[in-house]
């Protein structure tokens, strides 16, 4: 018998990318604790078999799927905003440690992907990492779980996904 694929639902403003604000100040201490998360993530899903499937605001007019890869829309880079220079930095973290990860992206509804995740029989646990409260999304007694983020990964967080990793 195959063994079930476990997954995460990631979520990347607040969740892995810190909110700083949109200070340019800020942008390097986002990215640097960016790359420390992506690392991290990048060794738990080597380590317990996890897909990634992104369920970001992002998805909607700033990454795509192109040939199993993900994709960042260049036409903001000539809008010439230091802002999308940040985010094209934060999309190259992102695709660096976790490009082999990323399965799939969100359909535009961050309940509905929860809900055709928790339908799928072929996913084993599955975990809701977000800012936003969706605690209302997923049950334990079919392996879905959720755990708030902040934009950093503390060790109670760390615990909590290699607990329901190795559950």
């Amino acid at each position: 018998m195959k063994s079930l694929t476990n997954l995460l639902l990631l979520d990347i403003d607040g969740t892995i990318l810190p909110e700083l604000g949109t200070d340019p100040e800020n942008f390097d201490d986002a990215l640097t604790i960016l790359e420390l998360n992506c690392k991290y993530l990048a060794k738990l899903c080597l380590h317990y078999q996890v897909e990634i499937q992104i369920i970001s605001s992002w998805c909607t007019d700033t990454i795509w799927m192109e040939n199993g890869h993900i994709a960042y829309d260049e036409y903001k880079l000539t809008l010439d905003k230091r802002y999308y220079e940040f985010e094209y930095n934060a999309f190259r973290i992102i695709k660096n440690h976790l490009d082999p990860y990323i399965k799939s992206l969100s359909c535009g509804n961050k309940r509905k992907d929860i809900k055709l995740a928790r339908q799928n029989k072929t996913v084993g646990n599955i975990i809701v990492f977000e800012d936003s409260d969706y605690s209302d999304t997923v049950n334990p007694n079919d392996r879905s779980f959720y755990i708030k983020s902040e934009g950093y990964f503390t060790p109670h967080i760390r615990a909590k996904m290699q607990e329901i990793y190795n559950y």
